[in-house]
């Protein structure tokens, strides 16, 4: 499990390498590839922590929100007017429906899980009288416990 949350097989290597000065890296952590893999592979744990079916079609679009909040915090600025548009772009679609699905699959992932471990992975930001964040606090969340992640593992973004 390491430091209170899961990560996947790539970070539990990069956390390998980090941690044995001498080893040499298998994954060369400084291309975008490989960063953009990682940030993929915490956001599949943390999604399976939140318990995210996988089968939705949220599951992707917000996937992908996340992504792009992690590489440009500028678009928690613009949601609506910017980061739906751009994921409507990549998915063929709508940014009205992008939000209804993203908005699907929070509700369905905080009315599955335990709220004892949704307090444990998101802290003060779920307000316990509504039971579940917005889309725009999911999203920016999920964005710095991504990044937070991967600071742990030893990689800056």
């Amino acid at each position: 499990m390491g430091k209170g949350y899961r990560t996947g097989r790539l970070g539990e290597e990069i956390r390998k390498i980090v941690s044995d000065s001498d080893a040499t890296p298998s994954v060369d952590i400084s291309s975008p590839a490989a960063i953009d893999g990682l940030v993929t592979d915490i956001i599949d744990d943390l999604f399976k922590e939140l318990g995210c079916p996988t089968n939705r079609c949220g599951y992707d679009q917000a996937a992908y929100a996340i992504k792009l909040v992690v590489s440009d915090d500028t678009y928690l600025r613009y949601i609506s007017k910017r980061l739906y548009h751009d994921v409507a772009k990549k998915f063929q679609s709508t940014p009205s429906r992008i939000e209804r699905n993203i908005r699907h699959l929070v509700e369905v992932a905080f009315y599955r899980n335990d709220p004892k471990d949704t307090y444990r992975i998101f802290g003060n930001s779920v307000d316990p009288n509504r039971g579940k964040l917005m889309n725009s606090e999911f999203i920016a969340a999920c964005a710095r416990i991504v990044k937070r992640r991967m600071r742990d593992l030893g990689v800056h973004v």
